[in-house]
């Protein structure tokens, strides 16, 4: 797998990540989730797992309302689960950052900036590529020797 070739990153992201969070109710909203009355209950961001599609709201937020638990499933999760149940966004891994924080923060119209890598940080992700490149040939070769 040839290089990221990542020369930037967001400038401020556990601020941008904070801020998130605390938009949960409006993604909620903004994908169509279904909300009582007062606005306090909600469709489980996981209501595809509940035998009648939570049809009985069983969600409700924390105080701060950056964080869910649902009565009915016991799960419980941020923006960021939230995301991961209702649209399949990763919620780890080395796409998290892109495909689902700045995807949200895109949706969502939350402004961020890059910056520039120092030094370092640009020779730990060269060094990160060659191992992952490195892993993945030895994957591929692990696979062959499986074959025949």
């Amino acid at each position: 797998m040839p290089s990221t070739g990542t020369t930037q990153k967001v400038k401020d992201l556990e601020g941008l990540i904070d801020t998130l969070r605390g938009k949960l109710r409006a993604y909620l909203e903004l994908i169509g989730t279904r909300f009582s009355s007062n606005g306090q209950q909600f469709q489980c961001p996981r209501r595809a797992t509940h035998a009648n599609n939570d049809s009985v709201l069983s969600c409700n937020f924390f105080p701060d309302e950056s964080h869910w638990h649902c009565f009915a499933c016991d799960d419980e999760g941020d923006i960021f689960s939230a995301a991961h149940f209702l649209e399949n966004r990763p919620k780890d891994g080395i796409t998290w950052i892109p495909d689902t924080v700045l995807y949200l923060a895109g949706r969502l119209h939350v402004p961020y900036e890059f910056e520039e890598l120092t030094t370092e940080e640009k020779f730990r992700q060269q060094m990160f590529d060659a191992l992952r490149e490195v892993a993945e040939l030895a994957h591929r070769g692990f696979l062959m020797t499986e074959t025949a």
